[in-house]
């Protein structure tokens, strides 16, 4: 396979790019894990600069006395509520999110569904868990509040943008994404073995490290 650098990845991506809407740019990290300190599961976030252009599906598990605050946001792709939703989960395996934000007084019941959850990585980060969901919430809406999570395959999958980004705007997302990855890499004890970039059903290309 060619190697190429996040230049030339870029305007591969964007040449080859077959869909008819904008797509996303994802960026796939493979580890390895040091075997002797029993870690291989990451649970991070960042603040992407410029943000990646998603729309997160949000399951805001929260209080009834700041709900309405949260409706007022008119984001479209969020569920608010509270036990409903978990006894939906608990009994449906109900997962139709991707970005849980709750509050300490709801946790112990989300942990609760660990089997289901667990599976599809949805287990909030310990930002998501928080008494002032209406800021976390807006920050995730921007699309620049980033989970970095890895899969049971010990990867690590970002979006760090859409086709239509401009190409400097997708490189300082890629470039701040491996700052963070690289801060905290000696709390995870792990290396990068491998980082492969692609569009929504497109080619992908692996980057020259």
């Amino acid at each position: 396979m060619c190697l190429y650098n996040i230049e030339k990845i870029l305007k591969k991506i964007k040449k080859y790019n077959k869909t008819k809407f904008d797509s996303s740019i994802d960026m796939y990290i493979n580890l390895i894990f040091n075997k002797n300190k029993n870690i291989n599961i990451i649970k991070e976030n960042l603040l992407l600069p410029y943000g990646n252009g998603k729309k997160n599906i949000i399951l805001a598990i929260i209080p009834k006395n700041q709900r309405d605050k949260i409706k007022k946001l008119n984001y479209k792709y969020i569920y608010i509520g509270g036990n409903k939703y978990i006894n939906k989960i608990k009994n449906k395996k109900w997962t139709k999110f991707n970005v849980i934000v709750t509050t300490k007084n709801y946790i112990n019941k989300i942990l609760k569904l660990g089997k289901i959850l667990g599976s599809k990585g949805l287990i909030p980060s310990n930002n998501n868990i928080t008494n002032d969901p209406y800021d976390v919430i807006k920050k995730i809406i921007s699309s620049k509040y980033i989970d970095i999570k890895t899969n049971n395959n010990k990867i690590i999958n970002i979006t760090i943008g859409k086709i239509s980004f401009d190409n400097n705007i997708l490189i300082k997302n890629f470039k701040y994404i491996l700052k963070i990855i690289d801060i905290i890499k000696n709390k995870y004890f792990f290396n990068i073995k491998s980082i492969y970039l692609s569009s929504t059903m497109g080619t992908s290309f692996k980057l020259l490290l």
